[in-house]
């Protein structure tokens, strides 16, 4: 349960835009799934509950960094960790999943905001 309150307080950090500091919420977060499901077998996500909250305790977590990186000018990593949210999603989640939908529909939105931008070397510091 320490990852949920791990990533409440990411969402929290992002809402006052404190987008850093929520970026290393949500890498926290992704520790403490690690962590906490070492012994559950992602493999069964749809038929125990405790995979299945390690599975979508880690898609929000990706998916939520995803949003931070993306606030942080990091858009390729932004890119990266948002499909590695839909990966995970696609195969970890039961089938027709809502956010399977909500990982797909964030992973286009960064698509179309990091195309034709200037560099992140360029980036406000």
């Amino acid at each position: 349960r320490m990852a949920w309150w791990s990533l409440l307080l990411a969402i929290t950090l992002s809402s006052l835009r404190r987008h850093q500091q929520a970026r290393k919420a949500a890498d926290v977060t992704l520790l403490l799934v690690a962590n906490a499901s070492s012994g559950t077998d992602l493999e069964a996500t749809a038929r125990t509950p405790e995979a299945l909250d390690a599975a979508t305790a880690t898609v929000v977590a990706l998916h939520n960094l995803s949003i931070e990186q993306l606030h942080c000018f990091m858009r390729q990593e932004a890119i990266a960790t948002c499909s590695r949210a839909a990966r995970v999603a696609a195969k970890h989640l039961p089938r027709h999943h809502e956010l399977q939908g909500k990982v797909a529909m964030t992973l286009e939105a960064i698509r179309r905001a990091t195309q034709g931008v200037v560099g992140q070397e360029h980036a406000p510091q």
